[in-house]
């Protein structure tokens, strides 16, 4: 009998023991993002690879690539990866109370958590939905002015003082003089206030105080008088003053290298791709904001959202790796993505306290903070917009006329898009 006891509590201990051993094996997560080939998809699987041999509890695999529509079809079919990296935008299009993405509060103010403060708060303002947080993010891609010095000081501007431009006035002025003319022909031109993209449109509209469309659906806000004042500012920068080109079509980067656009309004990328140029001869300055403006800017420009999915059943060790991501190494990974780091504790490397840089972070954590509702229809908005955009800056139209006739349709198609919701 004795004999009999001993051999069954040594079975329960070898069990408890393979139990602990079985136990004592890392939790997997499932990761999409970049693959491995690019600058940001090397730089992930290197911080995959530190984060996985930095501790024993999480093991974290890139699983493939991420896309909104194949995380929805992927959510459906129960084979979604626990965290997903996506454009800023993620949070509002599948965030919410009945969205597939996990509300991060408890873990952002927990014992793991981070600090809020520690981010600026124009992260905090795309990833929030209904008061909940539901994703974090590492940078973003700021718009701002960019001018060539060695024009300037061709023209006796002072490109030394702090802030030559500050709003529209300065800016006319200094497109004024940096236009350039033999004969009939322009020869350089001061600004392009054409703004191709349909962001930079956007940003510019807000950088005057501007409304487009309610965040809620709404209501169309194209008829606001500063929306108004914006187009008609950037048309008769064409029509009236005749500093910017009248017809342009591609991007402004490489009319602004070969010296044919002495100014351009672009995203921080540009930075990266003059230093490829041997291009030191610019500065990049905030906005620059209307005549009276406070000033808005587009913001959530930025790829680098990460969210933990609802259906994962490892939400602590999800957790885990968000933090390492976006907290611990964010600020490396943001420097390897080329962009503005959401982390404050960046914004004062010397980096962002100087030329080229220094531009965009004040501009991050200035300027108020615009964007359009997510998951918009661009035949909704963004297409009309753009028409009447382009009537405006052809001269066909003023832009009190255009932005009323916008509204109509946008009105029309916004309540359309609300009962098909």
């Amino acid at each position: 009998m004795r004999r009999h006891k001993g051999t069954v509590l040594l079975i329960v201990m070898l069990w408890f023991a393979a139990a602990a051993v079985v136990s004592a094996e890392p939790v997997t997560i499932e990761l999409w993002g970049w693959t491995p080939g690019s600058v940001t998809g090397d730089k992930l699987a290197e911080l995959i690879e530190d984060f996985n041999a930095s501790q024993d509890e999480v093991r974290v695999v890139l699983a493939g690539e991420t896309g909104i529509d194949k995380l929805i079809v992927a959510y459906a079919g129960g084979a979604a990866p626990d965290v997903t990296f996506n454009v800023a935008d993620m949070a509002a299009l599948l965030g919410g109370p009945n969205g597939i993405l996990l509300p991060l509060d408890e873990f952002i103010d927990g014992p793991n958590g981070v600090p809020r403060e520690a981010f600026i708060p124009d992260m905090w303002s795309f990833s929030t939905v209904d008061g909940k947080v539901y994703q974090m993010a590492v940078e973003g891609n700021e718009r701002g002015l960019f001018v060539n010095t060695a024009l300037a000081s061709q023209v006796g501007l002072d490109v030394n003082q702090h802030r030559p431009i500050r709003d529209w006035n300065d800016l006319l002025d200094w497109a004024k003089k940096l236009t350039l003319r033999t004969g009939d022909e322009v020869t350089q031109w001061g600004f392009n206030a054409n703004h191709n993209l349909g962001g930079d449109k956007w940003h510019w509209v807000w950088l005057n105080d501007g409304k487009l469309v309610a965040l809620d659906y709404s209501e169309s806000l194209v008829t606001h008088p500063n929306t108004i004042e914006a187009l008609q500012f950037a048309a008769d920068m064409i029509h009236v003053h005749g500093v910017a080109p009248p017809d342009h079509s591609g991007g402004v980067q490489n009319p602004f290298i070969q010296n044919r656009y002495a100014m351009v309004m672009e995203r921080s990328t540009f930075i990266a791709n003059l230093e490829r140029q041997g291009m030191t001869d610019f500065i990049t300055l905030p906005g620059p904001v209307g005549v009276g403006k406070e000033g808005g800017r587009f913001s959530g420009a930025s790829a680098s959202a990460i969210a933990i999915v609802n259906s994962t059943k490892h939400p602590e060790a999800a957790w885990k790796f968000v933090r390492y991501i976006t907290y611990e190494r964010g600020l490396e990974f943001a420097e390897t993505r080329g962009g503005i780091p959401f982390l404050f504790e960046g914004l004062q490397n010397e980096k962002f306290r100087t030329q080229p840089w220094e531009a965009f972070a004040d501009q991050i954590v200035n300027l108020r903070p615009e964007r359009l509702p997510a998951g918009l229809p661009n035949d909704v908005f963004s297409n009309p917009f753009t028409q009447a955009w382009n009537r405006v800056i052809r001269g066909e139209v003023p832009a009190s006329i255009a932005m009323q006739e916008l509204h109509e349709v946008v009105s029309a198609r916004l309540a359309e898009f609300r009962q098909s919701q």
